[in-house]
């Protein structure tokens, strides 16, 4: 305990002590205790303090940074690539198609040079071929986006029935269009041409590609007419 000429008391506050120096006489290992506790208060305020006052500007150059990729991305120029293929489920390869980008028309595949937002990319029709929904891309500055418009054939369905065919002349493209015969009857029919035999059963279908240009007469069986395929 510390003494002094006329006995006080004091007491240990949150680990402060609430007295005055100039009210007390220490011993002197009990001044000893006392700056201790005193100074080891003020180093400990005092390497707070230097640690705020790193940490404040290393935060503001955080900050700064950060805004700069911000805005940097934001203003300079992206990169869309445009480019259209084709796909038949087996195989596939890039195609040459118009697609608008931002009101301005060109063929694929190309690049342009955009302000960053959100584009809509309309792909133009090809005959054979489906064509390809309108795609949203989004060009960020400095970045590259893609749009690829993929085609896909267009198929020609021969329904047939007890009667015989829904349509007995067909236009297709060599090596493209599938040409799908669907079996809606109730007895088994059979397809019949220089190029194939085939027999459906009831529900059952058969898709042929026709890889080469002219003329051919499908004949359906037994009995139910002929199909003539014009091959382009």
């Amino acid at each position: 305990m510390f003494h002094r000429e006329n006995v006080i008391q004091f007491r240990f506050l949150h680990g402060r002590v609430l007295l005055s120096r100039s009210s007390i006489q220490f011993l002197p290992s009990e001044r000893r205790q006392y700056e201790t506790l005193v100074h080891g208060s003020k180093s400990a305020k005092s390497r707070r303090a230097g640690l705020l006052l790193f940490a404040i500007p290393v935060a503001v150059v955080v900050v700064l940074v950060s805004f700069g990729f911000f805005s940097a991305a934001m203003t300079s120029s992206g990169t869309l690539v445009v480019e259209a293929e084709v796909s038949n489920g087996t195989s596939g390869g890039f195609i040459s198609a118009t697609a608008t980008v931002a009101g301005i028309a060109a063929t694929t595949p190309f690049n342009r040079a955009l302000p960053p937002s959100i584009y809509t990319v309309t792909y133009s029709a090809i005959r054979w071929y489906d064509t390809p929904t309108a795609e949203s891309v989004t060009v960020l500055g400095g970045k590259t986006a893609y749009s690829i418009g993929v085609y896909v054939p267009t198929p020609v369905y021969v329904l047939i029935n007890q009667e015989g065919a829904n349509i007995t002349k067909v236009s297709a493209e060599h090596g493209v269009t599938p040409v799908i015969w669907i079996n809606g009857g109730t007895s088994s029919v059979q397809l019949q041409c220089s190029l194939f035999s085939a027999v459906l059963p009831p529900g059952g279908n058969y898709t042929s590609v026709f890889s080469n240009r002219g003329a051919v007469s499908v004949k359906l069986l037994p009995g139910l007419g002929t199909v003539t395929v014009s091959i382009s």
